[in-house]
């Protein structure tokens, strides 16, 4: 997420003399940052979305916006959604489902140490997994699609299968009647395990009467530096900042 704030370092002091003059120059920088923003989320379509591995998802692309500023809060954002760390305080309502975009693209733009996600804090939660453990898909196990994600109803399938499935969403915990296991014989999952002190090493799935690893367990991944979105997003906004500012003066003036 990047925050604009004031900057009229660009604009020259007669215009901005000018907008103080007529007593509108909080609703012309309004205006102005509220466009400028608008155009940096223009910029990072264009450049950064067509460049994500396979293309973006549906939940990415609607998740770029861009929040407004007004004469009373001059502060205007760009970004993908947050979850509850997007900006509020500037008129965003929280989207509780799946991974926040905009952690997915901050992971991507700065690059580091991925955060656990739902399905290991199950894991975590029922003891499969150790705190500092994480899982990462494995393709000959289960399908990825075409960002090479595996989609959030197989993550809930395979928790149920191995009994760490809990809270909203997670009601279907697999038992051991027989019925259960006649269903699932054809496609299960368990946890295999090390020797022993090695703990878990992958969650395998049954194929016929052997089994493939379907997610692997790993130390926490990291991810490599792809994208500069906050530079793209600046330097949009930059450009367009002192035009539109300029364009908002002149209108007013001419209403007067």
């Amino acid at each position: 997420m990047i925050t604009f704030e004031v900057d009229t370092s660009e604009i020259t002091a007669m215009e901005k003399s000018l907008a103080l003059l007529i007593g509108k120059y909080d609703k012309i920088t309004a205006i102005a940052m509220s466009k400028a923003a608008a155009a940096a989320k223009d910029k990072l379509a264009t450049n950064v979305l067509p460049r994500i591995q396979g293309g973006p998802t549906n939940w990415t692309v609607r998740g770029l916006r861009y929040w407004r500023a007004d004469r009373d809060r001059l502060v205007a954002a760009v970004g993908w959604n947050y979850g509850d760390n997007s900006p509020t305080d500037i008129g965003f309502t929280p989207k509780r489902r799946g991974v926040p975009s905009g952690r997915y693209m901050e992971n991507l733009s700065r690059g580091g140490d991925r955060r656990p996600k739902s399905a290991e804090l199950s894991m975590r939660r029922a003891g499969l997994i150790r705190g500092d453990q994480f899982i990462t898909p494995a393709s000959k196990g289960v399908t990825l699609d075409a960002q090479g994600n595996l989609p959030g109803a197989e993550y809930r399938r395979i928790l149920s299968r191995i009994k760490a499935a809990a809270g909203p969403g997670y009601t279907s915990n697999a038992t051991g009647s027989k019925r259960s296991r006649r269903r699932r014989a054809q496609s299960d999952f368990f946890v295999r395990y090390g020797q022993i002190g090695e703990g878990a090493m992958y969650v395998a799935r049954r194929v016929g009467r052997g089994f493939v690893p379907a997610l692997f367990i790993t130390d926490q991944p990291n991810y490599e530096r792809k994208f500069d979105i906050h530079g793209i997003a600046w330097a949009e906004y930059r450009r367009v900042f002192p035009g539109m500012f300029r364009a908002a003066l002149w209108a007013e003036q001419a209403k007067r």
